[in-house]
């Protein structure tokens, strides 16, 4: 039985814009907070069939314990068949060299997958709102990512959905306190130490200063972007796969037929990105189009610009890679991402020494041009902190790091030494010190 408007509209919106029905099986992502809490409440009340998935992260202590226990006692009094998995997600950021929050979302959703394909769930319901769309448009705004990114977070995608994502926050907040649900507040959500969170707490507050109205405008223009995608994509695809062959060892892709059509900028964007080419790449790429022989890599792929076409080529295991950096004055394309180099005063390093994927090198004790290659067998370094060499294997070793993640790792040469191996460990030799008297910044930036 339907209580609320609250819940017609949201019962709709399942129907008509999801397609679910009463017998479609649904795993919910349910985390203990509010909107998920919500979630699971509307769902049990309008007798959808559904199961729980509760992820715990293992990230606040006695907090992380709680939001389980809350979950397994909310199921089992709802009759709801409950999934819990722990995950050590610190530890797994360290050995993948990647954000906490990247590595439980990868967790998360690999364990949701195993969930669905071991218990065939039709849908997998995460409980993203509007709030959330309008932070994530924002947040792709300003990194600069594709047009495409402007819809924000897509309300189905293959099997995931979002089932609330057209309700407000404070619409859920509303729900829950009228129909007294249980939930658990993250205080981590207060912390601005984060992106999203920074965003959330700062800068839209500034923003709905000058607009009231943005978080509904920015969801608005999330919607028609979702729209036109589709129209844009339907279009280029007439365009852009007549000019797309692929072969058993590699793909061209002849960009002589758009090379004057008014978007075809746009084009080659849409081309190259399901390669891993992205951001300043696609730019650099096309600003050389008239180079045959440049070379270019993404994080799978090895581009080279003939005169008529792009070729692409996977790069394997085996894969050997070594270039020349001739200045300090330039970023250089390589695999996997991108270097660049900032002179910055003595006195200023400090604030964002910590910064991932950056460090600062006492630029006296470079002798350019510098090299750039693969890691082998042998090499050894003084990894910071430490007087003594350690060989690289030992050092990969202790980092446990994934064989797949290792045979990617480059290293920055001077000379015979080891600077610094990219978005890891700097050498202990070329560390600022207090007799340093100029400083390069070198930032690794690594393709998404």
């Amino acid at each position: 039985m339907i209580h609320s408007k609250f819940e017609q509209q949201f019962l709709n919106y399942c129907r008509k814009k999801l397609g679910l029905t009463t017998e479609s099986s649904i795993l919910l992502a349910v985390s203990g907070g509010l909107d998920s809490m919500v979630m699971l409440h509307l769902f049990h009340r309008l007798h959808f069939n559904i199961s729980v998935a509760h992820c715990n992260f293992n990230l606040r202590g006695i907090a992380s314990k709680e939001d389980e226990k809350l979950c397994e006692r909310i199921c089992k009094t709802l009759d709801v068949p409950f999934y819990h998995q722990k995950f050590e997600t610190k530890m797994a950021a360290e050995e993948n060299g990647i954000s906490i929050q990247m590595v439980a979302r990868e967790l998360r959703y690999a364990w949701f997958d195993e969930l669905t394909k071991k218990n065939n769930f039709d849908f997998v319901a995460t409980a993203h709102h509007s709030n959330d769309q309008s932070e994530t448009i924002l947040i792709n705004l300003i990194s600069g990512k594709g047009v495409s990114s402007l819809r924000g977070i897509p309300s189905q995608n293959k099997k995931t959905i979002r089932p609330l994502l057209s309700f407000s926050k404070e619409e859920i907040l509303g729900y829950a306190d009228e129909n007294n649900i249980e939930w658990r507040e993250d205080e981590s959500n207060a912390s601005i130490d984060y992106q999203r969170n920074y965003i959330r707490h700062k800068v839209l507050p500034i923003l709905q200063e000058l607009n009231p109205s943005i978080q509904e405008n920015l969801v608005r223009l999330g919607n028609r972007m979702e729209e036109m995608n589709f129209l844009v994509d339907e279009y280029s695809k007439s365009i852009l796969e007549p000019c797309i062959q692929k072969h058993p060892d590699f793909v061209e892709i002849n960009f002589s037929s758009f090379l004057h059509h008014p978007s075809k900028n746009y084009l080659i964007w849409l081309a190259l990105k399901e390669f891993g080419f992205a951001g300043n790449s696609i730019d650099d790429i096309i600003a050389a189009l008239h180079e045959p022989g440049k070379t270019f890599y993404s994080n799978q792929f090895i581009l080279r610009i003939d005169r008529a076409s792009f070729i692409l080529e996977k790069i394997n295991a085996d894969f050997t890679f070594e270039a020349m950096i001739p200045s300090s004055s330039q970023k250089i394309n390589l695999p996997g991402g991108e270097l660049t180099f900032q002179s910055t005063p003595n006195g200023e390093f400090s604030e964002s020494i910590m910064e991932k994927n950056t460090a600062f090198i006492d630029a006296s004790l470079l002798h350019f041009p510098l090299g750039v290659r693969n890691w082998k067998n042998g090499d050894s370094f003084f990894p910071l902190g430490m007087n003594q060499k350690k060989k690289l294997s030992d050092y990969f070793i202790d980092k446990k790091l994934p064989i797949h993640q290792k045979n990617k790792k480059l290293l920055l040469m001077n000379g015979e030494d080891i600077v610094w191996i990219l978005g890891d460990r700097l050498d202990h030799r070329y560390r600022i010190t207090t007799n340093t008297t100029s400083v390069l910044k070198m930032k690794w930036e690594v393709y998404e």
